[in-house]
C-alpha cells in the first residue's frame, strides 16, 4: 500500500471517527438538553408548590391572628358593654325614686343590724341623709348620718370594730364580680 492510500486511510478513518464523535456530542447534548429541560421543569414545579405551601401556611396564620384580633374586639366590646351596664346599674340605683332609694338600703341595713355590731356614724351622699337615715332606723340601727362627697349612693357604716361599706358602688362592683358571667350570657347569647 502507497503512502498515498495510506493517509487517504488515515484522513478516512479521522473523518469517520470526527463524524462518531460528532454524532454521539450530538446526541448527549440532545440528552443533557433534555435532561436539563425536565429538571428545570421539576425545579419550577417543586419551587411552585413549595411557594403554595408557604402561602397556605402564610394564610393560615394570617387568618388566625385576624380571628385572634376579632375575638379580642369582640371581648373588648363586650367588656365595655358590661361596665357601660354596670355603670348604668349604678347611676339608676344613685337616683332612684325616694321610695325605691329606701328600698335598696334595706338589704343591707337588715344584714349590718344582724351583725348586731354599734355603729357609731353613717356616711351618705348629702341629698339622701334623711333617707339613709330612716332606712338604718328601720332595720334597728339608731345611728347619726353624715353626709359626704365620695358617695354616689348607698352608705358607709363606721363602727367601733368595724366598717360596713354598703355604697351602691361597692354593692354593684360586688354584684359584677359575682354574677357577670351569667349577665354576659344573657346579654351575648343569641
Amino acid at each position: 500500500m502507497a503512502l498515498e492510500d495510506l493517509v487517504q486511510k488515515i484522513t478516512a478513518d479521522a473523518q469517520a471517527h470526527a463524524e462518531r464523535v460528532i454524532a454521539n456530542a450530538t446526541i448527549t447534548v440532545a440528552q443533557i438538553a433534555t435532561r436539563a429541560a425536565q429538571d428545570e421543569e421539576a425545579a419550577r414545579k417543586a419551587f411552585r408548590e413549595e411557594t403554595e405551601r408557604q402561602l397556605q401556611k402564610e394564610k393560615a396564620l394570617t387568618l388566625e391572628r385576624a380571628h385572634q384580633e376579632a375575638r379580642a374586639l369582640v371581648e373588648q366590646a363586650k367588656r365595655t358593654v358590661l361596665n357601660q351596664t354596670f355603670a348604668k346599674a349604678l347611676r339608676a340605683a344613685a337616683h332612684a325614686s325616694d321610695a325605691e332609694y329606701e328600698q335598696n338600703l334595706a338589704k343591707p341595713a337588715t344584714l349590718i343590724a344582724e351583725s348586731r355590731e354599734v355603729m357609731r356614724v353613717a356616711y351618705a351622699p348629702k341629698d339622701r341623709v334623711e333617707l339613709t337615715k330612716r332606712a338604718l332606723a328601720a332595720a334597728g340601727i339608731a345611728t347619726s348620718v353624715e353626709a359626704r362627697d365620695d358617695i354616689q349612693g348607698g352608705f358607709v357604716a363606721v363602727g367601733d370594730a368595724c366598717e360596713y361599706d354598703a355604697r351602691f358602688e361597692q354593692l354593684i362592683a360586688q354584684t359584677q364580680r359575682k354574677h357577670e358571667s351569667e349577665i354576659a350570657t344573657m346579654l351575648f347569647t343569641a
